[in-house]
């Protein structure tokens, strides 16, 4: 798509979802010779103001899937006592996870519903090892998990959110509150002083939740699809 266009193949994603999987990188260019039929799902975020990027991407064949806002946040302490969900946290967690990520890009005509449920449980579960994000922090309560938020730190004293969920019997009761202040005072124990998340345009009660606890909008994107049936 521009001249310096490239597909990247996403390895793991195509693995998980047993369908070949790319990323686009696009320029402000159409390059007619790059092959957009070579991947059964090929993917591409943009800035929400590159309009030359959005026609671009429509005349090729790409539909909008959703929008989406990074929010970053210099943290603070609390000085409040984080927990660390353990192995055994497991079945209490991936309960919370089932039917619960509605606002998703990972969402029909793309994705099934039982395959954005299995992706979201791998998550949180390699979270709590430490295999995808780095910890999974909860709010556990006389044995009972209210919600729980996954961290992965990043280079330059940064961090990012990757989920943040709180079961559907507590919410509106400040757990989310709670798992952000945790998640800061974990940032503060590992010498973080920058906190990112990202959440869908459409979550509006994500977003008012960020903000509330003072995270800014840092940017604002739109993620575009084109899928070949054929492949």
């Amino acid at each position: 798509m521009g001249s310096k266009a490239k597909l990247r193949h996403l390895e793991w994603d195509s693995n998980f979802f047993g369908q070949s999987i790319a990323n686009l990188e696009i320029n402000n260019e159409i390059n007619h010779e790059l092959d957009l039929n070579g991947y059964s799902l090929i993917q591409c975020k943009v800035p929400c103001d590159n309009y030359v990027q959005i026609n671009n991407l429509q005349e090729c064949g790409f539909s909008l899937s959703e929008g989406e806002i990074d929010f970053s946040l210099t943290v603070l302490s609390y000085d409040i006592d984080i927990s660390l969900a353990s192995v055994d946290d497991s079945s209490q967690i991936l309960e919370i996870c089932d039917d619960a990520f509605v606002f998703s890009r990972f969402r029909a005509p793309w994705f099934s519903e039982e395959q954005a449920n299995v992706f979201y449980q791998t998550w949180a579960k390699k979270a709590i090892t430490g295999e995808h994000d780095d910890c999974c922090l909860i709010l556990k309560e006389n044995n009972i998990i209210k919600g729980f938020i996954t961290l992965k730190c990043l280079p330059f004293g940064e961090a990012r959110i990757g989920l943040i969920l709180v079961s559907n019997k507590y919410q509106r009761q400040g757990v989310s509150q709670k798992l952000l202040s945790m998640a800061n005072q974990y940032c503060i124990n590992k010498n973080i002083s920058k906190l990112f998340v990202a959440t869908q345009i459409s979550n509006k009660a994500a977003i008012n939740t960020y903000i509330k606890h003072g995270f800014q909008v840092n940017t604002l994107s739109y993620w575009f699809y084109k899928k070949n049936d054929s492949i």
